[in-house]
């Protein structure tokens, strides 16, 4: 029963432990008491840490460490890949060793065939193009989405990413529009593979458990605290089985999280990235430096944007040529770039402009436009989400990412 209960303590520590290392930092938990656990391991006991390490070894073991971390997070190495796929493979082999004999002629190729699940879709995920943008398809890139942020978001300094969500180091991959779907496969595979597994392993323990007990026929029939003694044996003497379901339970919580979150995301009809970009935006709309205006037309907005202050910072940001791949052009009468911002055919159009007013400055002594009514926002759900075309359509086109509006109509008539 000790055995047991250390084992569950340190599952569930473990699990904890990631689940704030990895999901603490979201905007929607960012006021919670996991994105509190977040700040204080990860920002604000790094910083004893460093200042103790300053005294004593002039800061040479912290800097070391946030070179090595940077390098494992940010950059494209094999490690983490590695550490994946051993986990899955050493996983298999401890439950074919420790369970094989038990399995039915089902169950056994049932495993054959959900194993290699992670295998195929790893290999899909980090090999797939997330969708860089280069000299060849910009412009093809830019008549994917209405011209803003989404288009050109760049990954550190190795290029820019179509609709980037993040950057993500299980596949060594960047995640953008042209390879989500198959993120999304790695990470369905990986939720099937751990939940068949923690149900074999929890059957076969199960299994093992009336062993124990002859008089009982069904794991009903046993008390709470023979059923729990029973596992604690279990794992004393069916040792693999016992490490599989352990494996399976922390890690499943990690992987259906970030499956959940993902499926959020698609509702939504935003990415990592924008979530990260709108919550600084949240942060200035709480102490009242965010105005807002109704938009009644393209022109109106092309005529604010223009007006604007320079010290005004605004949501429109125009989508220019990363790494010079066209030279630039003057807008024409419209106030867009033809070669960089061509015209996209949208199911919705733009009904907001915002207007972030730097602190401690007033609106009417920057002279905001006057052809438009501005008002202080109080809550970003005042601000209609261009991207989000309801969870269907934005499903689809996630499942089949288009690569300009030709191939766009070319689904849409099919």
């Amino acid at each position: 029963m000790q055995l047991l209960g250390l084992l569950a303590l340190l599952v569930g520590g473990l699990s904890l432990a990631v689940f704030i290392a990895l999901f603490g930092h979201m905007p929607r938990l960012r006021h919670t008491p996991v994105g509190w656990a977040h700040r204080f391991f990860l920002q604000l006991l790094p910083r004893w840490i460093y200042r103790l390490d300053v005294l004593v070894t002039g800061g040479c073991v912290i800097s070391s460490l946030a070179r090595c971390g940077s390098y494992l997070m940010n950059d494209k190495h094999p490690l983490i890949m590695v550490f994946y796929l051993a986990l899955v493979t050493v996983g298999l082999a401890m439950f074919i060793y420790g369970g094989w004999k038990y399995l039915s002629f089902m169950h056994r190729l049932s495993v054959l065939i959900i194993s290699t699940g992670p295998y195929i879709t790893m290999y899909l995920a980090a090999s797939s193009d997330p969708g860089f943008i280069t000299r060849e398809n910009h412009y093809a890139s830019m008549r994917v989405y209405p011209p803003q942020d989404r288009n050109t978001a760049r990954y550190e300094s190795k290029g820019c990413v179509a609709k980037h969500d993040h950057h993500c180091i299980w596949i060594n991959n960047c995640v953008g529009h042209a390879n989500t779907r198959h993120f999304l496969a790695f990470l369905c595979a990986t939720n099937v593979y751990l939940a068949y597994g923690g149900y074999l392993s929890h059957k076969l323990m199960n299994r093992f458990i009336l062993t124990l007990v002859p008089r009982a026929r069904r794991i009903s029939q046993l008390s709470w605290s023979t059923y729990f003694k029973g596992w604690g044996i279990g794992f004393l003497q069916e040792t693999h089985i016992g490490a599989v379901f352990l494996l399976c339970a922390m890690c499943g919580i990690l992987s259906f999280s970030f499956t959940f979150y993902h499926l959020y995301l698609i509702w939504a009809g935003t990415t990592t990235n924008e979530s990260f970009k709108w919550s600084d935006w949240e942060d200035d709309i709480r102490t009242g430096e965010v105005y807002i205006a109704d938009i009644a037309s393209p022109a109106t907005l092309s005529s604010v944007n223009s007006s604007l202050p320079n010290s005004v910072t605004s949501s429109e940001v125009d989508a220019e040529p990363q790494g010079n791949f066209h030279q630039r052009q003057e807008p024409n009468i419209n106030g867009y770039h033809p070669q960089v911002e061509p015209k996209v055919p949208w199911p919705k159009s733009q009904r907001h402009i915002l207007a972030r007013i730097p602190y401690n400055e007033r609106a009417e002594s920057l002279g905001l436009p006057k052809e438009v009514k501005w008002r202080n926002l109080t809550s970003l759900k005042e601000v209609d989400n261009l991207y989000d075309l309801g969870f269907r359509e934005n499903m689809r086109r996630v499942l089949w990412p288009v690569t300009s509006v030709c191939t766009l109509d070319a689904h849409k008539n099919k």
